[in-house]
Parts: structure tokens; C-alpha cells; sequence
């Protein structure tokens, strides 16, 4: 995701964290590995 992306969904995961009493750690995952293709 790009950081518009990401500073848009940052007051949803804020909220998230105060409801459920946790913090909430946003990652960025900068590879992909394909475990499986499934048919």
C-alpha cells in the first residue's frame, strides 16, 4: 500500500486499539513468496 493508503486507514486502526485494549502494529511486507497455487 502506498502512504495515502495507509495514513487513510490509520484512524480505523486507531480505533480498532482502543476498543479492543491493544496496540496495533502496522507492517509493510516489501516481498512475496508463493507458497502454493491452488486449483
Amino acid at each position: 500500500a502506498d502512504m495515502a493508503r495507509v495514513n487513510s486507514l490509520r484512524p480505523i486502526a486507531q480505533g480498532i486499539g482502543r476498543q479492543i485494549g491493544k496496540k496495533v502494529t502496522l507492517v509493510h511486507f516489501s516481498n512475496r513468496q508463493d507458497l502454493e497455487v491452488i486449483n
